[in-house]
């Protein structure tokens, strides 16, 4: 298991030829590219970070486990809604009497998708309220981080009422005000069934916005880090 072949912050392709498709800017002169939990993410973490126990408190259906478990690696799962070997408990309060190297979370969309009747799910919570308990979720998060820790999240924006809503913008704030530092980030491919696309793509074309293909991977660190 080798970090080596994870140079590039993009995720989703089998391989790099993907830079090969890079559109270069000829004035000025930059490169510009466009682009459940995929296990891909768990594995990079893993890959960059070499934890030895991991926490996922919004585990889903547990994902996190299973990739912890091909690498041999101790991992804790819970979720407000819990699914198979995912323990139930809730992120803001969650305490194994453990610490950490790596926690990860993949954080609803607002209420985009119910995940569960619990009024204490992020995703039946009005914004004011989800970035509320998010908050108290990320310093949380903080005290259960071993030192030089990685607390990863991923999060994408989502469109409503003919706006963005820039729930990734907010995350990363919300991650330094806290008291984390923002140590790297990663965009992660988006793919969608057939079924999917077409639906996004009439909507696109009918109300001229444009397809989001990507989430974000925003990885934290505490503020005092060697």
């Amino acid at each position: 298991m080798s970090r080596r072949d994870i140079f590039y912050n993009v995720w989703g392709f089998k391989n790099n030829k993907w830079l090969k498709l890079i559109v270069k800017a000829e004035q000025p002169r930059y490169e510009f590219y466009h682009g459940i939990t995929p296990a891909f993410v768990i594995e990079n973490l893993i890959k960059l970070y070499q934890p030895k126990r991991v926490l996922d408190s919004m585990a889903g259906v547990g994902t996190t486990g299973w990739v912890c478990r091909k690498y041999s690696i101790e991992c804790d799962q819970f979720d407000i809604k819990p699914f198979g070997e995912v323990k139930e408990g809730d992120a803001e309060h969650i305490e194994t009497g453990r610490k950490y190297d790596l926690i990860f979370n993949h954080i609803p969309y607002l209420d985009l998708v119910k995940y569960s009747d619990n009024p204490e799910d992020l995703s039946n919570l009005p914004e004011d309220r989800f970035f509320e308990k998010l908050r108290r979720i990320f310093e949380h998060n903080l005290t259960l981080l071993e030192r030089n820790g990685v607390y990863a999240v991923l999060v994408g924006d989502i469109r409503r009422g003919g706006r963005i809503i820039p729930l990734t913008a907010k995350a990363t704030l919300l991650g330094l005000e806290v008291g984390y530092i923002l140590h790297d980030q990663a965009i992660k491919i988006t793919g969608e069934s057939e079924s999917t696309s077409g639906l996004l793509q009439y909507r696109a074309a009918k109300y001229g916005f444009m397809i989001p293909k990507y989430d974000t991977v925003l990885i934290f660190k505490a503020g005092k880090v060697d």
